[in-house]
């Protein structure tokens, strides 16, 4: 396994786990908005009047499990994780039956998230199911899908290359937002069958190609990190967002000439990687609105960022290699639309004297490298720029962050 991969297995694995933790806390349960009403069978057993906060719980729960209400999808979630008291083994069917039967008392259950990659998919009938999260063994035996009608979301991680029985999610027609990510499959093809699929993530994949999302003509936004493919190329009509590797599991670079398409991208991220092949055709995605440059080694990418007139938001803080005598305040100060601004405070320093003289820019995140953090390039744009909001990531990558002012205009976007 290379260090990429290593590190993306373990950012899914703890990065979600964590998460998933913290739902038990603050209730950030819903995960992904409602798409709306979906069309659906009578609803079963466990069906009735819209759950409240009050009826989201259980006395039946077992150890390591919790139920909560998530406002958004107007229901309960269902989270759960591997107790101590549980071997680090697939249980029975018997011991799904007997661990999981409680569940059927919860009423209208729109979400379940098993954390745990031992922990299987529960043979219980959950009819309002609208978000349906699945580790490793969860998904070897698929079946309990079928009884699922109204899933909007599924997220299936696998940690052993396996393929999960890709027929049965094909059969999901509600089907919104799919992840399938580790995963080693033959072929894709029978996921073509989700006509409303809007989001796709394949992270992680080994396959032949990517021939499957020519028929996805309502796919909107595709994520592909350190994959696998035989052939590259990406070929998605309708395509608004794309976030991708610069390099594929085998240290290959990327090739934007792979990428149909280009010029109807609102949003693309580029994550860790070396250097980037094509980089001029970066000048052919007009729309861009949303820009991520996370790869290094390929300098020539910056060359072309300013051809992008209607970009509203560029992150650069984690991406070309860039000192202080090397930012990019031409391509920066050509670009009429900017209002979200993501840098390292090495960046700072070198464009601290265009910031006070700008006007148009609205939020200003800046990720402090040094160590220990300068504060004078900050105090000196806060000085000047009192109606700049300024956020501060005290780690790289970090999420705990300072806010210098309460009310500002924040960028809307995707």
């Amino acid at each position: 396994m290379s260090l990429t991969r290593l590190q993306h297995c373990l950012r899914c694995a703890f990065g979600r786990t964590t998460a998933a933790v913290a739902l038990l806390i603050a209730v950030e349960v819903a995960g992904c908005r409602s798409q709306g009403p979906v069309v659906g069978p009578a609803v079963a057993e466990n069906s009735g009047p819209p759950a409240s906060a009050s009826s989201c719980t259980s006395s039946a729960a077992p150890e390591g499990a919790e139920v909560l209400y998530s406002p958004e999808l107007a229901g309960c979630a269902v989270i759960l994780h591997k107790p101590d008291s549980m071997p680090k083994a697939t249980m029975d069917s018997a011991e799904v039956r007997r661990r999981f039967d409680w569940i059927r008392t919860i009423p209208n259950v729109r979400e379940l998230r098993i954390v745990s990659r031992y922990i299987p998919l529960p043979t219980v009938e959950l009819p309002e199911l609208r978000r349906l999260d699945l580790y490793s063994d969860a998904s070897r035996d698929l079946h309990s899908l079928k009884q699922l009608p109204r899933l909007e979301h599924l997220e299936v991680h696998i940690y052993d290359h396996g393929c999960p029985d890709l027929a049965i999610i094909g059969e999901l027609s509600q089907l919104r937002e799919l992840a399938v990510t580790g995963a080693t499959c033959k072929s894709l093809a029978p996921l073509g069958r989700l006509g409303k699929l809007e989001r796709l993530d394949l992270s992680l994949v080994t396959t032949h190609d990517l021939g499957v999302l020519r028929g996805m003509v309502r796919l909107r936004e595709f994520e592909i990190e350190y994959s696998n493919l035989v052939d590259r190329r990406i070929e998605a009509p309708g395509l608004l967002g794309l976030k991708i590797s610069a390099t594929d599991e085998n240290d290959r670079p990327l090739d934007l000439a792979d990428i149909s398409g280009l010029h109807t991208l609102e949003s693309l991220e580029l994550t860790p990687g070396g250097a980037v092949k094509s980089a001029h055709l970066l000048s052919d995605c007009s729309r861009l609105r949303r820009l991520t440059l996370q790869t290094y080694g390929a300098p020539e990418l910056l060359d072309y960022v300013s051809s992008l007139p209607a970009l509203e938001y560029l992150d650069l803080s984690h991406s070309i290699e860039i000192s202080a005598n090397q930012a990019p305040i031409g391509v920066i100060s050509n670009l009429p639309a900017l209002r979200h601004l993501v840098i390292s405070e090495t960046i700072l320093f070198a464009i601290e004297d265009w910031l006070c003289g700008e006007r148009v820019l609205e939020r200003l995140e800046v990720v402090q490298d040094f160590h220990p953090p300068e504060d004078r390039a900050l105090e000196a744009v806060r000085a000047c720029r009192p109606d700049l909001e300024i956020v501060i990531n005290e780690l790289p990558g970090g999420r705990g962050r300072r806010v210098s002012r309460a009310a500002a205009p924040v960028l809307s976007g995707r």
